[in-house]
């Protein structure tokens, strides 16, 4: 097999920005990275075309990072239209084609973070025989865990933006029902995302709320500009660390958490003040057990790129098509 065989066009596709690269599938290394605003296109295949006027290869493998479900060889964004499939791409180039969904990806991709991959909110080693949870924030809340096996780790995602939120006082749940609700109940999705914060922050400033994005409200909490911004941002940890805690005991994930997504990411001077380690570990009974599970930022920006690689390499090492590999 030879040194180009090994490489493959690797793509992270969200709501807001995609990111394309080069990627060596066995180093799990880019290169020639290049982000585009995701609304300026119509499809996946324009934006691919776009990206590959800017470099001189063609690898034969495509591997792209979805912030939604992924299907039979068919992607959607999350709570959007937006979708595509296989064959969008393969009119685009000729290649094998390997979609994932993101925060299975990311899951899959634990065992190769180092270090300066992550930033730490607390928490002890974590038992490395016990599953892993990764928790992505943005659009929507979505879940992924890493279980253990005798041979090679299992990933096993769930549709967690539709989980009833649970409410923990009146106050909040005053709050939660100010907030416009995509199920006939308050879900996760609804209050643990970008147009939950913005929600959250219209319910506590009232009339003289703005249309800010989720964005402007953690930039004006930060700066100290807003109060009710302030306000909201904080709530919003509480909220997920009380939310990542239930999916800890959940998954059994005492071998570590991780928060990833644009908004932890942003939020994470907020997150280290010590309201989200209060929260998760309020849990009366087994608060002493999850004290000791570590919670991580996934703050490398190459982190899907580099998750969509690994699940090239991995398709191709296993034999099978690349389209199959989810």
């Amino acid at each position: 097999m030879t040194e180009f065989s090994r490489q493959a066009l690797v793509a992270d596709i969200g709501h807001t920005n995609m990111r394309f690269a080069l990627a060596d599938i066995d180093e799990l290394t880019i290169r020639d990275f290049a982000i585009m605003s995701t609304p300026m296109f119509s499809g996946a295949g324009e934006a691919l075309e776009a990206y590959l006027r800017t470099v001189p290869d063609r690898p034969s493998m495509v591997a792209i990072s979805v912030a939604g479900p992924v299907a039979e060889g068919k992607a959607r964004l999350s709570r959007s239209v937006w979708s595509f499939a296989v064959e969008d791409i393969r009119n685009v180039i000729d290649a094998e084609v390997c979609l994932i969904n993101e925060i299975e990806g990311l899951a899959q991709l634990l065992p190769h973070l180092v270090e300066h991959d992550v930033h730490n909110l607390g928490g002890l080693q974590g038992d490395p025989q016990a599953p892993k949870l990764v928790v992505g924030v943005g659009t929507t809340v979505s879940l992924a865990g890493l279980v253990p096996t005798t041979s090679e780790p299992v990933v096993i995602g769930g549709q967690s933006e539709a989980i009833a939120f649970a409410c923990q006082s009146e106050r909040e749940a005053a709050l939660v029902r100010a907030m416009p609700h995509q199920f006939p109940y308050a879900a996760a999705g609804d209050v643990l995302s970008a147009s939950g914060l913005v929600a959250l922050h219209k319910a506590l400033k009232g009339a003289t709320a703005d249309t800010s994005s989720a964005a402007d409200i953690v930039h004006a909490a930060l700066a100290h500009q807003d109060q009710a911004a302030k306000q909201a941002v904080e709530q919003f940890i509480s909220w997920l660390g009380g939310f990542a805690a239930d999916m800890t005991l959940a998954y059994g994930a005492a071998g570590g958490v991780y928060l990833a997504g644009g908004m932890p990411r942003a939020m994470l001077e907020v997150l280290q003040s010590g309201l989200f380690r209060a929260a998760f570990e309020a849990r009366g009974a087994v608060a002493e057990m999850l004290a000791c599970v570590p919670v991580h930022v996934i703050t490398a920006p190459d982190a899907c790129l580099r998750a969509a690689a690994l699940a090239a390499s991995r398709a191709l090492r296993e034999g099978g098509p690349l389209a199959s590999a989810a």
